[in-house]
């Protein structure tokens, strides 16, 4: 049985459409080939041109190559959020684009990657690796297409970026002083401080919460949505959280509970106590302020989550409860991301160490 693959038109791209055929022998998918490409109008009458008149044939460039593996497996993927859309479209508009956009598909080689790589050493190694992910995927359409033989992506790169800078948790001293300063901040500024730091929630997750999704006869939030800021937009856009781990409930900690009740309800989102929920103009400015009142220069909404990990590890929550509290779609991220290590702990574990060797002396 031969197989191969046969022109039948051009898509808006500029890139070949090409048909699988197969027949029992060289001669008989010939016939097939021809008669094909014929119906398709790729030869017409069967004029015969010399080269002289023939056109060249046109090269699609990365771009081209990129926006059709885009819209087929990214733009119009239901299984993707807005979010992991925007983060492929940015990556291919800021980083890609400016390196390769205009150059022939079939031109780019590892060299020309790896020197991509060298010049985007400040930016993380993290992003590098989803630059190389998103090239591999986009030349191994190519090569589907027959428009390349071999992908850049996969030979031997070398990543230069920076490694990833690790968020720290507060201190338990830090902690136990941002919770006896949370009087001094203003009612939506304390509201969002209290959410993330007593229930780990994600700044999104908080932005989120409704006022329906706090239940005080079941002592319980249910998380079932965030906000989220989608390419950059100063205005939310609620949809479902993170991963689908992330949709769960969660104790209502006592602290939280007399902050909330303390409060009447003025609007359906609890942040703001407004109908809309906070725009990304808004969220900087509060965490300026709270920045500036609780005095911590690199406060960032991500250390609440850390902390708040962290702070249950040391009081002897097991690492299981605190990934359903965090809502992490795995026990390592929890237990190799979220607890920090603390002085705390170093010092259970030498008074531990130490109690077990004189005991036995």
């Amino acid at each position: 049985m031969v197989q191969r693959r046969v022109p039948v038109g051009i898509n808006e791209f500029g890139v070949p459409i090409m048909r699988h055929l197969q027949a029992k022998n060289e001669y008989e998918l010939m016939l097939r080939a021809a008669k094909i490409i014929v119906e398709a109008g790729l030869i017409g009458d069967y004029v015969l041109r010399s080269e002289a008149d023939e056109k060249p044939v046109k090269k699609t460039s990365f771009r081209e190559m990129a926006e059709w593996w885009f819209s087929v497996y990214k733009g119009d993927n239901p299984t993707l959020k807005p979010a992991t859309i925007n983060d492929y479209r940015r990556m291919l508009d800021n980083m890609l684009y400016p390196a390769f956009g205009d150059m022939n598909i079939d031109e780019i080689t590892t060299t020309s990657i790896q020197e991509l790589l060298n010049r985007s050493r400040k930016t993380a190694s993290s992003t590098q690796t989803k630059l190389l992910i998103t090239l591999r995927q986009i030349f191994n359409m190519a090569i589907q297409e027959q428009l390349i033989t071999v992908n850049p992506a996969k030979g031997k790169l070398t990543k230069t970026g920076a490694a990833k800078k690790e968020g720290r948790a507060l201190s338990q001293e830090e902690w136990l002083r941002v919770q006896s300063l949370l009087p001094q901040l203003s009612e939506p500024d304390r509201v969002l401080v209290a959410l993330m730091m007593y229930e780990g929630l994600r700044r999104g997750e908080a932005l989120g919460l409704t006022w329906m999704n706090v239940d005080f006869s079941e002592n319980c939030i249910r998380v079932t949505q965030q906000a989220a800021f989608n390419n950059g937009a100063n205005n939310a856009t609620i949809q479902l959280p993170k991963t689908k781990k992330s949709v769960r409930t969660i104790p209502l900690v006592k602290p939280l509970r007399t902050i909330l009740e303390g409060i009447p309800v003025r609007g359906e989102y609890i942040v703001g106590n407004s109908d809309t929920p906070y725009t990304k103009s808004m969220l900087t400015k509060a965490m300026k302020r709270i920045k500036k009142t609780l005095e911590i220069d690199d406060l960032h909404p991500h250390m609440f989550r850390y902390s708040h990990a962290t702070v249950l590890h040391e009081l002897g929550v097991d690492d299981k409860t605190i990934q359903h509290w965090e809502g992490h779609a795995s026990q390592s991220t929890t237990a190799n991301i979220y607890i920090k290590n603390s002085q705390t702990m170093t010092d259970k574990a030498e008074a531990i160490l130490s109690e077990f060797a004189t005991s036995n002396s």
